[in-house]
């Protein structure tokens, strides 16, 4: 893991400086919480999904000026995600 960090730090540097875009994927059963969370901190924010009883989830985090400590309610259909309306309390 600390050379995996290593190396997202020095290329997510590179791609900043060329002004890119970059998304990495995490699966929570591959690696630990503490190994995320370590990678965690190379990116500037994170888009997380989770499914309970069969409704999907998405909680966003440091992406611009919107951040969530809140797991809101999305469905997803063939053209996209459909997350629907909410009250600003959800999205900080």
């Amino acid at each position: 893991v600390k050379a995996t960090y290593g190396f997202l730090q020095k290329l997510t540097g590179r791609l900043k400086l060329m002004k890119a875009i970059s998304l990495y994927a995490l699966d929570e059963g591959m690696h630990s919480a503490v190994d995320i969370q370590m990678l965690g901190h190379v990116m500037d924010g994170s888009f997380q999904f989770k499914a309970e009883n069969l409704k999907t989830y998405i909680a966003i985090q440091g992406v611009c000026d919107t951040q969530s400590r809140d797991w809101i309610q999305y469905q997803y259909t063939k053209k996209g995600l459909n997350i629907g309306s909410f009250t600003l309390t959800h999205i900080r």
